[in-house]
């Protein structure tokens, strides 16, 4: 019956499609799908808030901008190197068996979490992102009990609208994210403890602060561009794609006559045909004891699965 609910994936024909589907309570899903080629989360969420402000018959608060010149680079000639040799294997992988899970959070449990990480040798201003992100790391190898001679990496995003030199307009919708990557092999990421992997990923996350690293990193994805080199990487569970959707906006939207958005949700992606993207939501309103709280959506086999869960359940 769900699947009637399930609009169809954007493609270069169809780069945006929009779903609405009435309930008999008097409530409503809307189903929205982009090309990513169209636009990035923050660009998407500003699409959304658009029609949002349209269907109460407001003019739009912040214009759209194109400007996707500005961020054109220029092909390097010299050879990029292909990382993730000799990426970690897992007995649940591949696998056609795939189940797709939310867990939430409460807010004194990230609190919890975050008082044992500093006490850990982190520092004080380390944020739930950088905490999340290294305790589903380390979950999900458990999970997927990958050997520990091969290699894992952390793939994650980050904004540059106000990073890059000068900043991009308000109303750009288009790409503007770099992606980087901290990379251990099984052994080292079972053996650090959160404290030092949370330290790893805050001291990566520090090169896109660098506006030559920003433009550097623009002339070797027009490179990959350029020479069509988009690798195909077999589907193993080692690489772990983190997108975070909680400050994008969209909860505190409102639609029509007073409907508000209650809770957000993406549909499950299957990466690189495996089970690589794990998203991090903003805590339904509907309910109270999740307020400060957070999603965490996890697609993996079915039989490692449970074994996620227990890592979750040792926060609690």
């Amino acid at each position: 019956m769900a699947k009637n609910l399930v609009f169809p994936s954007p493609t270069s024909d169809c780069p945006f499609v929009l779903q609405v589907t009435r309930f008999s309570c008097g409530g409503f899903t809307i189903g929205f799908g982009i090309s990513h080629m169209v636009s990035d989360g923050f660009g998407a969420a500003q699409i959304f808030k658009a029609l949002a402000e349209l269907s109460k018959g407001k003019e739009l608060s912040v214009k759209p901008v194109w400007e996707r010149e500005r961020l054109v680079g220029t092909p390097i000639k010299e050879s990029l190197k292909l990382s993730m040799s000799h990426p970690a294997t897992s007995p649940y992988m591949p696998s056609s068996d795939i189940v797709d899970e939310i867990f939430y959070l409460k807010s004194d449990t990230m609190k919890r979490l975050k008082d044992e990480i500093i006490s850990g040798g982190s520092p004080s201003n380390v944020t739930t992102f950088e905490i999340l992100a290294a305790f589903v790391w380390k979950a999900r190898l458990r999970a997927l009990e990958l050997n520990h001679d091969g290699k894992t990496c952390l793939y994650f995003a980050t904004g540059l609208r106000k990073l890059i030199d000068p900043p991009l307009p308000e109303g750009y919708y288009g790409n503007a994210f770099l992606t980087s990557a901290v990379e251990l092999t099984g052994r080292e990421l079972e053996d650090k403890s959160l404290s030092e992997i949370v330290n790893m990923i805050k001291e990566k996350k520090k090169d896109v602060l660098d506006n030559n690293y920003i433009r550097k990193s623009i002339d070797i994805c027009e490179t990959k561009l350029a020479n069509r080199d988009n690798p195909k990487i077999k589907a193993t569970g080692a690489l772990m794609a983190l997108t975070d959707w909680r400050n994008l906006g969209l909860v505190s939207d409102e639609f029509g006559s007073g409907w508000n958005v209650e809770n957000v949700t993406s549909l499950p992606w299957d990466c690189f045909g495996s089970v690589d993207l794990c998203t991090f939501l903003p805590a339904p309103k509907s309910d109270p004891s999740l307020k400060g709280g957070v999603g965490i959506l996890v697609s993996l086999p079915r039989l490692a699965m449970p074994k996620f869960k227990q890592e979750i359940d040792s926060l609690n």
